[in-house]
């Protein structure tokens, strides 16, 4: 895959407008219920705290958020809204700090979106072979109708980020930028719900096939992470981790849709086979042999889910590089592109149809228990029946 940089700044930028004009329309009309971007908001007054000397994880910050999102008040029978995530990420998000706390939230999710956005479109582009226009247009609309992409970006969550660290690391050792490759890594672990296990995968085949300048690249980044953050709030590490793991208390309340309890559930043992089954065999190709280990990171991706507790659906794009690469096997067949772009729909049909009657709370948790393992499945035919290697 041919990466021109160029072009995706210029549909980055594009989209990116686009984003910022639709989501200062749409804050009005949804302003009064929640704020776009409501889950931004803690982390941009936690970075805030942090650049002012005071830590991001403190009550008041909390209470300061809580008071934001829920309009002046600070409800106790609600989910809570504070920062729990590593300090280092209010190093990215310093530039956001500068702007108005309404603005920032819109940009930041428009950022998003325009991420994601760069993504489809290039991806499609790269289908090979080409797809015809109803094709792509179909293609291109099931992606942009993916549900949790869509509640992620109203939201303000972070996956996208994480995604496009993790491809940047990909594209960085793909041409040798190995250094630039240890610091995406770095950056993708601001969210280590869902990105730990890749991140660790990678850096193990880094010290397997001795590409130490993406170890050196992602010790650097620590280091240097670690001197601005100590210095501004000292030994921070102690209450990110209490924090974290009070998450699924603080988040029952609003609604927990995924938690670790659930993995003793059919379905949820069901995921839990085949991941460590895809994660062992992805880390013995990972040992054998210096091709990218995708096998070991889808896997582990669906692991770091699996172990993890989550609210609503938002966090299942973290899920979508399965899909595009379920997508690489032949779009332009059309058994295959109907099969692969109704997999793209089921989060968005289950939802309209659980709405019409369940609701959406049994929609949040049933989702979990369901997409995950109709992807496991599917790369599991693919991978392993088909005795396919991913993208190579």
């Amino acid at each position: 895959m041919c990466v021109q940089w160029s072009r995706i700044w210029i549909l980055f930028l594009a989209t990116g407008l686009i984003g910022i004009g639709l989501l200062m329309y749409l804050h009005a009309p949804v302003s009064d219920s929640f704020p776009i971007g409501s889950d931004f908001y803690p982390r941009w007054i936690g970075a805030r705290a942090l650049w002012t000397g005071q830590t991001p994880y403190s009550q008041a910050v909390t209470v300061e958020a809580q008071r934001f999102v829920y309009r002046g008040q600070n409800p106790q029978d609600v989910g809570v809204f504070a920062f729990y995530y590593p300090a280092y990420l209010a190093i990215i998000l310093l530039p956001f700090i500068f702007l108005p706390i309404h603005l920032a939230g819109i940009v930041w999710s428009a950022a998003m979106w325009a991420l994601l956005a760069t993504f489809y479109f290039w991806w499609s582009w790269q289908l090979k072979p080409r797809l015809t226009p109803l094709a792509w247009g179909l293609v291109i609309s099931s992606l942009l109708l993916f549900r949790p992409s869509i509640v992620g970006i109203l939201s303000g969550q972070f996956a996208p980020l994480v995604l496009a660290c993790l491809f940047l690391s990909w594209w960085s050792i793909s041409t040798g930028e190995d250094w630039i490759a240890g610091l995406a890594l770095f950056a993708a672990t601001v969210k280590p719900s869902l990105s730990l296990l890749p991140v660790l995968i990678l850096l193990l085949w880094s010290f397997r096939w001795r590409r130490l300048k993406v170890l050196a690249g992602f010790g650097v980044a620590v280091i240097l992470s670690g001197i601005i953050t100590f210095q501004r709030i000292g030994w921070w590490l102690p209450d990110f981790f209490h924090q974290t793991f009070g998450y699924a208390n603080d988040s029952r309340a609003m609604g927990l849709s995924w938690s670790s309890e659930k993995i003793f559930s059919p379905l949820g043992f069901m995921w839990l086979i085949v991941s460590l089954y895809l994660f062992a065999l992805g880390l013995r190709q990972l040992w054998l042999g210096k091709a990218f280990p995708w096998l070991a990171i889808f896997a582990g991706l669906n692991l770091n889910l699996l172990i993890t507790p989550h609210s609503y659906d938002y966090d299942l794009m973290i899920v979508l590089p399965l899909i595009f690469w379920l997508g690489q096997r032949g779009l332009a067949h059309p058994l295959r592109l109907f099969f692969w772009i109704l997999l793209v729909s089921v989060p968005m049909g289950f939802s309209l149809f659980a709405m019409a009657g369940a609701g959406l709370t049994q929609y949040t948790d049933g989702i979990w228990l369901l997409y995950p393992n109709l992807l496991l499945v599917a790369i599991f035919r693919e991978s392993v029946i088909e005795r396919e290697i991913p993208f190579h």
